[in-house]
């Protein structure tokens, strides 16, 4: 949800949103980790909040907020080669905020930024999972969001927009290269904007500023190609975008998230997060299901149930890795696992971002599909 990392996080998760502290630099690294709750609650002296509902204005909304403390662009997908071989990846570039800015700043000014770079890649044929990280300060040619050269970039990473056709439905070119793995997709979205929560304003619990501006492409057509130590592998399938600014966006009770992004073979898909409290009791939750003509509808609160009913330990951590997701309005039972078990990020923020299959049922009615969850706060 990647706010979440938001992510992330989810979160954002994300996404998420997948946000990291401010006083992180590129050549000053912390060994600890970092706590997920500590980075997305409290306050932010300068910064504006998502308290109130916006005017989305498009494609400059693609591009950085620097009046915002924390940001995140979240691209990932299932591919799969012509023979049927399926990899998962994520492309995730967080923005966080050390200073207050403008959307209008100067390159000079965007020094106030920090950028960082969170890459995955589930090999799941080979249960292999590569992990990439990387920091840059804002600078021009390191990193940045510019709105003229259409792209989001750090440090010869970069998703590329292409507005020829609609600002509201750009093609994208998500390119990266790393000492293990390069990767080059065009992803082509099928269906318009999503706005998540009250026209783009989700609420991450019932404290007015404790929210994000969210939307996302739920089913981009894929194309292009994954190389991994040399070995290229020509892929195609779907993708999914969320797009993310915050300030605050927890409470001090919050300690971590679940969260699902679902690509059902019938067309639709469902965005679904909760919180969860220090006991692992959910906190706050909410979702939107998409239906294949591109319409959604919002769901909350009792709308859903999870129940977790698989765990399994890495690096003796227990993460949940199966469950069952009501939607109740509809009579849908989402039975969701993950597809491969260790795809766990060990980097300074820890978490848990992979690939997933679903099934769903409603009655005699099933059918199966696709997705990836983001899991925060499980070390705490």
């Amino acid at each position: 949800m990647r706010l979440l990392l938001l992510s992330l996080s989810g979160l954002f998760v994300t996404g998420f949103l997948i946000f990291l502290l401010a006083n992180f630099s590129t050549n000053n690294h912390s060994n600890d980790e970092i706590s997920v709750s500590n980075i997305m609650s409290g306050e932010a002296s300068g910064f504006k909040k998502a308290d109130s509902i916006r005017n989305f204005s498009f494609p400059k909304d693609h591009f950085a907020h620097n009046d915002y403390r924390t940001e995140g662009w979240d691209v990932t997908g299932n591919l799969s080669t012509k023979e049927g071989r399926r990899f998962r990846y994520q492309f995730t570039i967080f923005r966080n905020g050390i200073l207050p800015g403008t959307d209008n700043d100067s390159v000079i000014f965007s020094q106030k930024s920090l950028y960082s770079i969170h890459i995955g890649i589930s090999d799941i044929q080979n249960q292999k999972f590569y992990s990439f990280e990387r920091f840059a300060r804002g600078l021009d040619g390191l990193a940045g969001s510019n709105e003229t050269e259409k792209r989001i970039y750090i440090e010869g990473n970069e998703i590329l927009f292409d507005f020829s056709n609609d600002a509201m439905l750009p093609t994208l070119q998500v390119s990266s290269s790393t000492s293990e793995f390069q990767i080059s997709f065009k992803l082509i979205p099928e269906k318009k904007i999503v706005l998540h929560g009250d026209k783009g304003l989700s609420k991450k619990s019932n404290k007015p500023g404790n929210a994000s501006y969210y939307y996302s492409y739920t089913r981009l057509t894929t194309t292009g190609e994954l190389t991994i130590k040399g070995e290229k592998f020509d892929l195609t399938g779907n993708s999914w975008m969320d797009r993310e600014w915050s300030t605050s966006a927890l409470e001090s009770d919050q300690k971590g998230w679940d969260w699902f992004a679902l690509q059902m073979e019938d067309g639709t898909e469902l965005m679904y997060f909760r919180l969860r409290d220090s006991t692992g009791a959910t906190n706050f939750q909410k979702g939107t299901l998409i239906r294949k003509d591109g319409s959604y509808e919002l769901f909350s609160g009792d709308d859903f149930k999870i129940t977790p009913i698989m765990n399994s330990k890495i690096d003796g951590i227990t993460y949940p890795f199966e469950w069952e997701i009501e939607l109740k309005p509809l009579n849908f039972l989402y039975v969701v696992s993950v597809a491969m078990k260790n795809q766990v990020h060990p980097s300074q923020l820890r978490y848990y971002e992979g690939a997933i299959d679903v099934v769903r049922k409603n009655g005699k009615d099933i059918s199966t599909g696709v997705g990836y969850v983001e899991l925060t706060g499980y070390r705490e």
